[in-house]
This record gives C-alpha cells, sequence and structure tokens, in this order.
C-alpha cells in the first residue's frame, strides 16, 4: 500500500531531483520504490541494513573521541536522513501505545510518565509543541537550533514568523545540504554554523531559544555545549530539550546526563515539559 507523500517528502523527492539532475517525475519513483521495500523506513527490513551498514562504516571510524564520531556521522548520515523522513508521519494511537511499553519495559518510568502527560495534555489543549515554544517567546525570536538535523520545530516557526532569526548548527552532511535546501526554498531567515572537527563546539550567537532535542547523548562534552548555549542566551531566554539518561549504543556515547541535569536545575526553572527559561 503506498501512503501519500507528505510535504517534507515532497521536499525531499525535489531535493533529488536537484541533486540527481533530473525530472521530479523520475526521482519520485525511485524514492518511492525504495520507501516501499524499506516499510517506509520504519520495519525491521531497514533496522536490519542500517544496523549492517552502520557495522561496515564503524570498521574504518572508531567513534572515540569528537572527531572520530564526526566522520562516524557522515558515513551514516544517508541512512540518517531515511529515518528522518519517517519521523514525519502521523503516529496512530496503537504506535504511541507501543512506544509507552518500549518506556515501561526498560522501567523508564519517569519518562513513561512524560510520554503520557505529554500525550493528553496535547490530546486535551489542541496545543503541540509549536503552539508552545510560541506561547513562550517573543513576536521576533532568534532560534539556535543545535544538532538540527532536518529542522523540523524550527522550520515550523518560521512558517508562522516569517521574520524569526534560525540558526542551523550541525554536521557538514546530507542531513543538513537537505535542510538548507528546504530553507532557501522557503525563504526563511536563518544561517548556518557547521560543526567540524575545527570547530567542534562553536560559539553561538546571542539568542532567545535554543532547540537542543535528543542532541547532548551524542556529544563527548555536553557540559561544554551546555556553556555555549547558557553563555550566548538571553536573559530569560527558553532552552528546549530532552536530558533525560539513554541508553548506551554506539552514537550515545555520553548516556548519563545527570551532571547536565543538574546545571539546567541551577539556572533554569522547569516552564513544561522538556523547556524551561533561564534564571541565572
Amino acid at each position: 500500500m503506498n501512503k501519500k507523500f507528505n510535504q517534507l517528502e515532497i521536499d525531499f523527492i525535489e531535493y533529488l531531483a536537484d541533486r540527481r539532475n533530473e525530472p521530479f517525475d523520475k526521482a519520485e519513483k525511485v524514492y518511492n520504490q525504495v520507501r516501499n521495500h524499506f516499510e517506509y523506513f520504519q520495519g525491521k527490513r531497514y533496522q536490519r541494513a542500517v544496523s549492517g551498514i552502520n557495522q561496515v562504516y564503524w570498521l574504518y571510524h572508531n567513534p572515540q573521541d569528537q572527531k572520530n564520531l564526526i566522520e562516524s556521522y557522515k558515513s551514516i548520515a544517508y541512512s540518517h536522513l531515511l529515518r528522518y523522513l519517517s519521523y514525519s508521519y502521523p503516529k496512530s494511537f496503537s504506535e504511541r501505545l507501543h512506544s509507552a511499553r518500549i518506556l515501561l519495559r526498560k522501567k523508564q518510568y519517569k519518562e513513561f510518565f512524560q510520554f503520557g502527560s505529554r500525550y493528553f495534555k496535547t490530546a486535551i489543549t489542541k496545543k503541540d509543541t509549536i503552539d508552545l515554544l510560541l506561547e513562550n517567546t517573543s513576536q521576533n525570536p532568534v532560534i539556535v537550533d543545535y544538532g538540527c538535523g532536518t529542522a523540523p520545530f524550527s522550520s515550523k516557526i518560521a512558517q508562522k514568523i516569517p521574520s524569526a532569526k534560525i540558526y542551523l548548527i550541525d554536521i557538514d552532511t546530507v542531513v543538513l545540504d537537505f535542510t538548507v535546501f528546504r530553507f532557501r526554498k522557503y525563504q526563511y531567515n536563518f544561517e548556518v554554523i557547521k560543526v567540524t572537527n575545527e570547530n567542534l563546539y562553536p560559539v553561538l550567537p546571542e539568542h532567545e531559544l535554543c532547540l537542543a532535542n535528543e542532541v547532548m547523548e551524542h556529544v563527548y562534552e555536553p557540559l561544554r555545549v551546555y556553556s555555549n548555549i547558557h553563555s550566548s542566551m538571553i536573559p530569560g531566554g527558553l532552552l528546549f530539550g530532552n536530558f533525560a539518561d539513554h541508553t548506551k549504543h554506539m552514537l550515545h556515547v555520553s548516556p548519563d546526563l545527570s551532571a547536565l541535569r543538574e546545571k539546567i536545575s541551577q539556572d533554569y526553572v522547569s516552564v513544561d515539559i522538556k523547556l524551561y527559561r533561564k534564571v541565572r
């Protein structure tokens, strides 16, 4: 069964057509074939394929420090981008229930209750994460999207506030290339700061809102990233992200974020789930 392409997928097909130097319909056909073969990048076939590819790349890149980790991300970025596309599909209630069961099975009780609270709050208030962020920011925010990936949150904010200035921070891979393609297509107000071997922990511009969701576990020095964010954030600014501990694996090089949470508790107050306001 073929699902209808969503807007992110249409943008990706346009990006493929431009990259492959071919008409949209040909790129669309190729993408659809790959998407169907890998069960929309969500099934076991895709997971097995990505796992095998990662094992091959890890022969060449030992992520023992941040520089080697960057090379690893460059290698696996093509499969990661397809996984990002799968995140854009609406989740059914049964899929959300499955995610909740996984948290319980892993005994991640705090995350389980946060997951449930977020789901029911959204269902009752009809307000999603973007609504929450917009309610707590100014009319012309400067946003740092740290580890932006496909920038799902900052791109939606830019749709609603065209004057918002967005800084995209990430490793220079095909994922960032696609995100820049999209931001240029929609003429968002943005700049790019690339994380490189020569600039592992970039100094950040003054900003009001930092999106750093599911990022800190992927860097060897999360407190250094936090320091750069905190020192460049204006008083009363907002920090958004999941800073819970993570299961350790090849890409989660800092699974224990307890020291980071301690620093956040000293410098921020909780506004909502995953959202914190700077107080000092």
